[in-house]
């Protein structure tokens, strides 16, 4: 099972940061193979969804509300 894990590094008060490799070690536990991505700017998420979204099972973002929104708006492309 394969999951791209994205994480916004700008997004406000992020506290997954100080915690982020116990949450990839719980996935890892649990069988999933995963690709942790770091957003680099705008519309990035977006972009990156619609094209290689298909190759994955599970797409998990991390940030705030324009985070998911960004997500969201991939995966409706």
């Amino acid at each position: 099972m394969n999951m791209l894990f994205f994480i916004n590094p700008n997004a406000g008060h992020l506290e997954l940061k100080s915690h982020l490799l116990d949450v990839l070690q719980v996935f890892a536990s649990g069988g999933w193979t995963v690709t942790v991505h770091p957003t680099q700017g705008p519309k990035e998420m977006t972009r990156v969804i619609a094209q290689r979204g298909h190759d994955y099972d599970l797409i998990v973002c991390c940030g705030g509300d324009g985070t998911l929104n960004e997500a969201v708006s991939g995966l409706m492309l």
